[in-house]
């Protein structure tokens, strides 16, 4: 079996690959292609040289490969994982920014970040899929990792429509093992029911055919989980307060995003602090790069560094496997990414939700969801609306629609806000959106 991954320079793909050298009985791979752009060459090198040592540690009888030819490293994959950055960090930055500026937080998938960062990986994922669908093997599968995954997989999804395309995210696994172990139950007997969006989710547990949900909510599972990535925030405030109560009276448990929509001006106001001291999550991350790349170069050492676990991706190999193993015959249920197909009856049936699923060797199957909770209905709605608008005016270059998605979003407040922080990412991102530049008639 040959996977490729798109985007191979980055820090997560060791993780990928020592999951996937684990369960090798479950994944028989002979071959990897690692591929990345020209100008990650140097930072490409060192993580296939680490990656090969993985290998060499496992006794595994695989080839990796390492080259910034697209094509070469799908053609004949069974599985192609899609893990890039458009922009990289600096863009990431400017995500995390600019939207502060005009008074709305700025984060990398939520809000006007996620929708610069979604602007300028569209058009290269939707060409991703386009080979894939020319190249690969006949019934090859693309995995998307890339943020924001539900929007990115949604685009493919209706601009290559006979590609097998999946969304995957590490939260909702995540969420599924605190649990286990917070009960002390194995993971196999933990089950999950999700319902919602890509960093927009809720969730109920069971455990041993019991459901816990009431007494995660009644614990400080949720109230870490809030605000997991905001260590300032008063937790003490009347604002975390009524949060706790408004997820007790919802009955599920909320994604951690939940938090920019639920207390908008803490989390604003934490970025703002951060990006002043310079700490925002972006600089924080390419800090923690420069550490994790100075471990994978270090002689000899095929060991994981800690600091990965502080990058956050954890468990993406875990998922992607889970996943991997129901489509080969182990038949499975899990969360993921993919058309709705009428499962969630608030939702559109072509739109790509996050829910759990059914799978097995013939495909992944939706199971049937009850409506959305009356309270984070509208939020989910409104996020769905922007996705779509969003991945049609990424795939035509129209600003008309871009302003359209920015304005549903819950986050962005009237035409003024939207008109000026459309024109601001537009113009910072400009080398990557040549669609909304046209170049003018000689």
């Amino acid at each position: 079996m040959k996977l490729a991954v798109i985007g191979g320079g980055s820090l997560y793909t060791p993780e990928l690959i020592r999951g996937w050298l684990a369960e090798r009985a479950v994944l028989p791979i002979d071959e990897i292609a690692l591929m990345d752009l020209p100008a990650q060459s140097a930072r490409l090198a060192v993580v296939a040289d680490f990656s090969r040592r993985l290998i060499a540690q496992s006794k595994a009888s695989v080839h990796l490969s390492a080259g910034h030819e697209l094509d070469e490293a799908v053609r004949g994959a069974q599985v192609v994982v899609n893990q890039f950055r458009v922009g990289g960090l600096s863009g990431r930055h400017l995500d995390e920014t600019i939207p502060l500026r005009h008074g709305v937080v700025g984060q990398e998938t939520t809000g006007p970040g996620g929708f610069a960062m979604a602007l300028r990986t569209i058009p290269v994922a939707v060409r991703v899929g386009e080979r894939v669908r020319e190249l690969s093997a006949p019934g090859a599968w693309l995995l998307n990792f890339t943020n924001p995954a539900g929007l990115i997989t949604e685009a493919v999804r209706r601009a290559v429509p006979d590609l097998s395309v999946v969304g995957l995210c590490n939260i909702p696994l995540i969420i599924r093992q605190t649990v286990a172990a917070a009960f002390a139950a194995p993971l196999s007997e933990t089950t999950l029911e999700a319902v919602g969006l890509n960093h927009l989710s809720l969730f109920r547990v069971t455990v041993s055919g019991r459901d816990v949900t009431p007494a995660v909510l009644a614990g400080s599972l949720v109230e870490s989980e809030m605000v997991a990535n905001l260590p300032q925030l008063d937790r003490t405030s009347e604002a975390m307060a009524a949060t706790a109560r408004w997820v007790e009276r919802l009955g599920w448990i909320p994604n951690p995003y939940f938090r920019y929509y639920l207390l908008p001006g803490e989390t604003r106001a934490e970025a703002e602090a951060a990006a002043e001291r310079g700490a925002n999550r972006a600089r924080v991350v390419g800090e923690l790069e420069g550490e994790i790349m100075a471990e994978y170069r270090r002689p000899g050492t095929a060991q994981m560094p800690a600091q990965l676990a502080k990058r956050g991706g954890a468990l993406y190999s875990q998922a992607a496997l889970e996943l991997l193993a129901g489509l080969a015959g182990a038949a499975c249920r899990t969360t993921v990414n993919t058309a709705n197909q009428g499962a969630i009856p608030d939702l559109p049936p072509e739109a790509v939700v996050e829910m759990d699923v059914a799978v097995d060797s013939q495909g992944i199957h939706p199971l049937p969801h009850p409506p959305l909770p009356a309270a984070a209905r509208g939020w989910i709605q409104a996020v769905k609306s922007y996705e779509q608008l969003t991945v049609e005016a990424a795939l035509l270059g129209d600003r008309d629609l871009a302003l359209a998605a920015l304005l549903a979003h819950p986050l962005v407040h009237g035409v003024d806000q939207a008109s000026s922080l459309l024109a601001d990412l537009l113009t910072a991102h400009r080398e990557f959106l040549p669609a909304f530049f046209p170049k003018a008639a000689p």
